[in-house]
C-alpha cells in the first residue's frame, strides 16, 4: 500500500484513491488469475494475463 500512496502523493495516482481498496483490487485480480488457471486448467500465459491485468487496473488509478 505504500508504493500506492506514494503515487498518489506524487501525483501519478488519483488523490482520492484509497491505498487499501487498490491493493485490494491488485491482489484480488492476481489470485483469481492465479486459482482460475490451476483449479479451472485454462491455459493461458499467466505473466502476461496478470500485466494486462495490472495495465487495466493501474489506467484506472491514474491522475487525469
Amino acid at each position: 500500500m505504500q508504493l500506492i500512496r506514494q503515487a498518489s502523493r506524487a501525483g501519478t495516482y488519483r488523490r482520492n484513491l484509497d491505498p487499501y481498496t487498490a491493493m485490494s483490487l491488485m491482489m484480488g485480480g492476481m489470485c483469481h488469475l492465479t486459482a482460475v488457471r490451476l483449479l479451472d486448467g485454462r491455459k493461458y500465459h499467466l505473466v502476461k494475463t496478470g500485466e494486462a491485468l495490472f495495465t487495466t487496473l493501474h489506467n484506472g488509478f491514474v491522475q487525469r
